[in-house]
């Protein structure tokens, strides 16, 4: 009998950004060469003419992944002349706010 996984709680943060930014386009990418201590643990990478890219550090602890993941696609939204301002912010808990809304109400979730 193989593995069932009944949510991903990856695969859901990134629905959630996509189902309140249809238009958002970036690559997520993980990097054991991010250096947390200077880079923090997720960048997101602009490059003219390209799409953002948002590198996330293997290094990162599974608690704080899923913050990290919005973290970052606000970013990509916000565009890079917002970083961590009102606009940014705003992005960030639409986001957080969505996820958590779609776990509160994912049947799949038990109570520990």
């Amino acid at each position: 009998m193989p593995i069932e996984l009944s949510v991903n709680p990856i695969t859901s943060i990134i629905e959630c950004a996509e189902s309140l930014y249809p238009d958002l386009d970036c690559c997520i990418y993980w990097s054991s060469e991010l250096d947390h201590e200077e880079d923090g643990y997720g960048q997101c990478i602009f490059v003219e003419n390209e799409i953002p890219s948002i590198v996330i550090s293997t290094q990162l602890e599974v608690e704080n992944t899923i913050e990290i993941i919005a973290h970052e696609i606000a970013h990509a939204v916000a565009g890079e002349h917002n970083a961590h301002n009102e606009i940014w912010e705003e992005v960030f808990q639409k986001i957080q706010n969505k996820w958590y809304e779609t776990m509160k109400d994912n049947d799949n979730i038990q109570e520990v």
